[in-house]
């Protein structure tokens, strides 16, 4: 008899489009080459369209479940029982052997937690970023470290969010793995090539190019500072970086203070 497909619920509490959400895709698609089964929970809506086409084009099952965390003042426990109550109603019977959690943000997470928890369905947890400036209560703190369970791992994308979900969230540093985000190479190599024809630079000039959030947690600044050390060395080096973010005035007025911007 042939054995039933995994059945994999990946929920993803998203209100837009950005890493997180990329990320998703390439650990869908792996999975789905593997044979598992994956069905995606997030909240349908015009700012998740992009979400819903790549479902669309890729086939993709997915699960209309408005539990995005509204923002604002709200009391973090007590919006989780609001999600906790969505997912109830909304997923119903439907049985995952698995579950994947992909978090733009812990204060998403409390009812979710809480929901697989009550299942005990086996979860990885994935932080994508936590802020440090984020303030929780002991309560809500609390929660992190009690709602782990013995078939729930949190996995963070860099050390930087480890360090982070540690200091604020006040979860054990034992109990997160760190497995750092990469690029896809031949995407990379794609991209290099375009760039140093759009830029008219030679085959011997090298590139150093850097895309994502303009913020902290991407160190940019520590990067910014190297620069010049890097082009006293290797002075037909050419720094290209895309992205936009809080720290884009900052970064900008540094790098003209270094003399590197052009």
């Amino acid at each position: 008899m042939k054995k039933d497909r995994l059945k994999i619920g990946y929920f993803l509490p998203t209100t837009g489009f950005g890493g997180t959400e990329l990320h998703t895709f390439s650990l869908i698609t792996y999975l789905i080459s593997q044979g598992y089964d994956v069905t995606l929970i997030f909240p349908v809506s015009s700012e998740t369209s992009r979400v819903i086409s790549w479902c669309n084009d890729n086939s993709i099952a997915y699960i209309d479940c408005d539990f995005a965390y509204p923002g604002g003042r709200q009391n973090k426990t007590v919006v989780g029982d609001i999600q906790l109550q969505l997912l109830s109603k909304t997923i119903g019977e439907t049985r995952f052997d698995f579950a994947y959690v992909a978090a733009p943000s812990p204060i998403v997470l409390f009812g979710i937690l809480g929901y697989l928890k009550q299942r005990d369905i086996p979860t990885i947890c994935i932080f994508h970023l936590v802020h440090p400036s984020s303030t929780f209560s002991k309560k809500e703190r609390d929660f992190f470290k009690l709602s782990y369970f013995r078939r729930l791992k949190y996995v963070a994308v860099g050390v930087f969010t480890k360090d982070v979900m540690v200091d604020v969230l006040g979860i054990p540093k034992d109990l997160i793995k760190v497995i750092n985000n990469g690029v896809q190479i031949d995407k990379a190599l794609s991209t290099n090539y375009t760039l140093r024809k759009q830029l008219g630079l030679r085959e011997d000039e090298k590139i150093v190019y850097t895309f994502g959030r303009l913020h902290q947690q991407k160190s940019m600044d520590v990067l910014l500072e190297a620069i010049p050390e890097v082009l006293v060395s290797e002075p037909n080096t050419h720094f290209v970086w895309a992205g936009e973010g809080e720290l884009d005035t900052s970064l900008r007025s540094r790098a003209k203070a270094l003399g590197v911007w052009s």
